[in-house]
């Protein structure tokens, strides 16, 4: 949990730093820090508390949800997509929610759900990888948020692993 809060914490960092003016302000994660107590073997998961009213704009299924203002739903996606591209299909960032742009317990999908090599599970129980992917790539729609991005079609990012797509 806090290495993938900590992981969408610095992409926020670096997609506030490559887009343009235009786009306005962008999504932040809050950190999270790990806290363990004297010797104990419990560990605790600490974050900032976030006043305000608590929204969630992506599931970490991929759906996208289209009861909320369209600007701020639309700038999550296209977050979200540039992080798809900035890591080659690879790498998305899900489970967008918090209070305004602020964003709290993301989640990340990833195309292989294990790494090859340890078999270990990567990004913990919420990544349900595939289909979270496939989920996303369906349900968004480009606007201009994505145009002031000039971001790839999500096909063309990963279209070898679209072929491969989970049955519906």
């Amino acid at each position: 949990e806090v290495q993938t809060q900590m992981l969408g914490n610095m992409l926020c960092k670096v997609f506030k730093k490559n887009v343009p003016p235009e786009y306005g302000e962008t999504p932040c994660v809050v950190p999270c820090y790990l806290l363990k107590v004297d010797d104990d073997i419990v560990y605790y998961t600490l974050e900032e508390f976030i006043p305000g009213k608590f929204i969630k704009y992506l599931n970490n299924n991929g759906m996208i949800n289209n009861l909320l203002p369209f600007d701020m739903v639309d700038k999550m996606a296209a977050f979200v997509h540039w992080a798809y591209a900035k890591y080659n299909g690879r790498l998305l960032l899900m489970d967008l929610q918090g209070v305004g742009y602020t964003l709290t317990d993301v989640a990340v999908a990833t195309w292989d759900l294990v790494d090859s090599e340890t078999h270990d599970l990567l990004f913990g129980m919420d990544n349900i990888s595939r289909v979270a992917i496939v989920g996303f790539s369906k349900e968004h729609v480009y606007s201009d948020y994505f145009a002031y991005l000039n971001l790839p079609a999500m096909e063309e990012l990963s279209e070898s692993m679209i072929d491969d797509e989970l049955p519906e």
